[in-house]
Parts: structure tokens; C-alpha cells; sequence
């Protein structure tokens, strides 16, 4: 897991092999998550380490409730998921109101 060097975002496609398993990944999430009332999404993207994006793929899992729910709820969400890393993230103000249905911006 190494920081993106300058000039190299966005990161260079995944193989095909890759990408297979990053979707494999992300149905078994899903799957596993589904009706959870404290995710409000599940989708793939980068890890981030110190505040700086990484070039690894994993599972991200948005969840509501900001920093204190988040840490809380993912003591229930595995480390990986067919070999895929996970990182759960507190959904920003505006993708919690967009789940509640409320119209933003």
C-alpha cells in the first residue's frame, strides 16, 4: 500500500482478473450489508492512509452517523471480503440527508 505519487491519479485501470474479484467483492458486501439500518452505501474506491489516497482498491461502507456510529459499526463489518479489503467511511452530511430522501443540492 503505497501513496499515489504526483501525476499518477487516477490510478491505472485493474486487470481484468482484478477487476473480477473487486466486483466479486463488492456483491458479497452488498449481500452481507443488505438492510443494515446504519450503511447508507456500499460501492469500491481507494484506501486512504494518513489523509492521502492509496492505490488500493477495496470495499468502501458508508455509514451514517458520523465518526462515533462509525467506528461502533464496523466493529460488525468483516476486514475483508473475498480477499478485498474494507474500509468503512462516515457518510458526509449531504449523502445522509440524500438517503433520507430529503432534497439537497
Amino acid at each position: 500500500m503505497s501513496a499515489v505519487a504526483v501525476g499518477g491519479w487516477p490510478p491505472a485501470p485493474s486487470s481484468t482478473s482484478s477487476a473480477n474479484a473487486l466486483e466479486a467483492a463488492l456483491e458479497a458486501a452488498r449481500n452481507e450489508l443488505r438492510g443494515d439500518p446504519n450503511i447508507l452505501g456500499v460501492r469500491l474506491g481507494y484506501r486512504f492512509e494518513n489523509g492521502w489516497i492509496t492505490d488500493e482498491e477495496v470495499v468502501v461502507v458508508e455509514v451514517k452517523g458520523g465518526e462515533s456510529r462509525r467506528s461502533a459499526v464496523r466493529k460488525n463489518i468483516p476486514e475483508q471480503f473475498n480477499g478485498i479489503g474494507v474500509e468503512v467511511r462516515a457518510a458526509s452530511l449531504l449523502e445522509g440527508l440524500r438517503a433520507e430522501g430529503r432534497p439537497c443540492p
